[in-house]
C-alpha cells in the first residue's frame, strides 16, 4: 500500500496529470494540422500544374506505330483531294439527306450521304497535313496542327484519336500528377492543381456526354453503348465528395470504360459518326465553357458587388487553364476524326486558330498570379489568360456558324 503522507494535493490526483496531458496532446495536434495547412497553401500558391501529353494523333504513313519527329513550324501545305460525302440530319437519320451549302460561287447544293468507317479503311476525303514552306486549303488556310492533326494511320479506326484524347488529360491529373485527385483530400495541398483539375474534369465530362448521346449513335431511337453511359453517369460524381463513392474510383472506372469503348472501335463492333450534325453540339459545349471561364477572368467584382479577392484570382486563373488543357488535345483530334467534315465547310483554318489559342493560354505560367490594375505596372495574369480563352472561342463560335451554313 502506498503511503500518501505528505503528498501534495496534485500528486494525490493522478486525473490532474492526465489532463494536462491531453490538453497538450490535443493543441498539439491542432498545431500541427495547422501547419500543414498553411504549408500547402504556400506551395500551391506556387504551383503551377502542368498539362497531360496526350499521344500524336498522326502516324508516319511509311513506318506505321512510329511518329515523326516535329518539324519546324514554317507553314503548313497539304495534298489536294475530294471531300467525302456527308450524311446527317436534325434526327440524325442515316437515311435522310444533308442540304449542304455551296463554298463559293454558284456550285450546286449537293444531297450526300456518309457512312462510318470501320477498321482499317482509309478515311475518305482526308487531306495529308504536313508542314511546309506553303500554306494549302481554302484562303490559304491550314489543314492541319503541329504533328496532331495529320492523317490517321491506316491500322487505327475512326474515333479512337478522339477517345484517346478525352481519356488522357484526366487519366493524368488521377494518376500522373503528384498527390493525385485533391479536391475531395482532408488537408488541401495546392488550391491551383484543385481548380486546374476542376477544369480538366468539366470539358472531360462534356466531351463524354457528346460521345454517349450523339457522336456514338446513327440517331436519337439508336442503342446507347453501354461503355458510354456508365463512363458518362460516373463522371458525374462530385469532385470534392471524399467516400460513398470516391471521385477517384469512379473516374477511373469511367476511363476504363472510355478504353473498353475504345477497343470496341479498333476492332470495328462500335462505330464513330463523324458527321457535322454531331459535331456542333460538342463545340457548342465547349463554347458555353470557354464563355463562363472568359467572364470569370475579366469580371472586376462577385456577384455579392464586392471586389475580386486575390485568393480567388488564381482561382479563376488555374481553371481556365485547366480548361484549355483538356480541350486542346480533344481539338486537335477533331482535326483528325471530323477533318472531311471541317475541309468542305472550310473550317479547318478557323479551328486552326481556335488550337492556337488554347495553346497559348497553356503556356502561361507565371510564378504567382497577380490581379493588379490593368492600367498599372504590374501584371494582371487574369486578363491575360482571358485573352486567349476569349479568342479561342470566338473561332469556336465561328466555327460553328460556317458549319451551320
Amino acid at each position: 500500500m502506498v503511503d500518501t503522507e505528505g503528498a501534495t494535493p496534485e500528486e494525490r490526483k493522478p486525473s490532474g496529470f492526465r489532463k494536462y496531458a491531453w490538453i497538450r496532446i490535443l493543441v498539439g495536434v491542432f498545431i500541427i494540422g495547422a501547419m500543414l495547412w498553411v504549408a500547402g497553401m504556400v506551395l500551391g500558391y506556387f504551383e503551377k500544374p502542368g498539362s497531360a501529353k496526350v499521344a500524336d494523333v498522326s502516324h508516319s504513313s511509311a513506318e506505321p506505330g512510329t511518329h515523326e519527329p516535329a518539324p519546324e513550324a514554317s507553314g503548313h501545305t497539304s495534298t489536294d483531294s475530294q471531300a467525302a460525302p456527308e450524311h446527317g440530319s436534325p434526327e440524325h437519320g442515316p437515311d435522310v439527306a444533308e442540304h449542304d451549302a455551296p463554298d463559293h460561287g454558284d456550285t450546286p447544293v449537293a444531297h450526300e450521304k456518309e457512312t462510318p468507317i470501320e477498321k482499317g479503311a482509309p478515311t475518305p476525303g482526308h487531306a495529308a497535313a504536313t508542314h511546309g514552306s506553303e500554306s494549302a486549303g481554302a484562303h490559304g488556310s491550314p489543314v492541319g496542327h503541329g504533328t496532331g492533326a495529320g492523317e490517321p494511320a491506316a491500322d487505327e479506326a475512326q474515333g479512337v484519336a478522339f477517345v484517346r484524347a478525352v481519356i488522357e488529360p484526366l487519366r493524368y491529373e488521377l494518376s500522373g500528377r503528384f498527390w493525385g485527385w485533391r479536391p475531395n483530400d482532408v488537408i488541401k495541398l495546392g488550391d491551383n492543381a484543385i481548380n486546374f483539375q476542376l477544369g480538366v474534369l468539366e470539358v472531360t465530362r462534356r466531351a463524354a456526354i457528346q460521345l454517349n448521346d450523339r457522336i456514338s449513335r446513327t440517331s436519337t431511337t439508336a442503342k446507347i453503348e453501354p461503355e458510354l453511359e456508365n463512363a458518362m453517369n460516373w463522371f458525374m460524381v462530385k469532385p470534392d465528395q471524399y467516400w460513398f463513392p470516391s471521385p477517384e474510383t469512379k473516374y477511373v472506372d469511367s476511363l476504363e470504360e472510355l478504353e473498353i469503348y475504345k477497343e470496341r472501335l479498333k476492332a470495328g463492333d462500335v462505330h464513330f459518326f463523324a458527321r457535322t450534325d454531331n459535331l456542333l453540339p460538342l463545340l457548342a459545349a465547349f463554347v458555353d465553357l470557354l464563355g463562363s471561364c472568359d467572364e470569370n477572368l475579366v469580371k472586376t467584382e462577385e456577384k455579392t458587388g464586392e471586389p475580386i479577392p486575390f485568393y480567388k484570382a488564381d482561382n479563376y486563373f488555374f481553371y481556365a487553364k485547366g480548361v484549355a488543357s483538356a480541350m486542346h488535345p480533344i481539338l486537335e483530334a477533331i482535326m483528325v476524326d471530323f477533318q472531311t467534315v471541317l475541309v468542305r465547310r472550310d473550317g479547318i483554318e478557323l479551328m486552326h486558330h481556335a488550337i492556337e489559342n488554347l495553346e497559348r493560354a497553356m503556356q502561361i505560367n507565371p510564378w504567382v498570379i497577380i490581379d493588379a490594375d490593368e492600367s498599372g505596372i504590374l501584371a494582371n495574369h487574369r486578363a491575360n489568360m482571358a485573352a486567349p480563352i476569349s479568342h479561342a472561342m470566338v473561332y469556336l463560335y465561328t466555327l460553328m456558324k460556317t458549319l451551320e451554313t
